[in-house]
């Protein structure tokens, strides 16, 4: 039986890009009582999530894209790669966190990211009326994904 750990991430005072964190918090009320299941929401990845993430089989990041049209809704895995170096600024991307994991704990997780491309960005606690209104079927994908593997 797989495990699963769930970071929904982003910075919910610049409106949409708190999206990850929205749908970590649904997802954790929605998944509160599986076995087998982790619901993290963060501001940022930090290296220190590889700690967490060597002990999971398979981990679903969710976060707010700039790319793509507004309330358009992707999934993309992610793969270990040698190559990714992180930049020292923002944030570091989930893919130098899977890599990370892999080259401290020799393990390897399935990634994937779920994301939905947002509209607004500046100051403001609340999401956009397009990625609010997608919000849902955003989490309903990441739930039907999961569950379909648990079956």
């Amino acid at each position: 039986m797989p495990k699963t750990l769930i970071i929904g991430y982003g910075n919910s005072l610049r409106r949409d890009d708190g999206l990850g964190i929205a749908a970590a918090e649904r997802l954790m009320e929605i998944f509160a009582e599986q076995d087998g299941i982790e619901v993290v929401a963060a501001t940022q990845l930090t290296p220190e999530l590889a700690d967490k993430i060597k002990n999971f089989t398979e981990v679903v990041f969710i976060d707010c894209s700039v790319e793509g049209e507004p309330g358009e809704i992707a999934m993309n895995e992610i793969s270990a790669r040698p190559d990714i170096i992180p930049r020292l600024e923002h944030s570091i991307s989930p893919a130098y966190i899977i890599n990370l994991t892999k080259k401290l704990y020799n393990t390897n997780p399935h990634a994937i990211v779920f994301s939905l491309t947002g509209k607004e960005f500046g100051l403001g606690e609340s999401l956009s009326e397009k990625v609010s209104n997608q919000l849902g079927n955003l989490i309903e994908g990441i739930r039907k994904y999961i569950e379909g593997l648990y079956q």
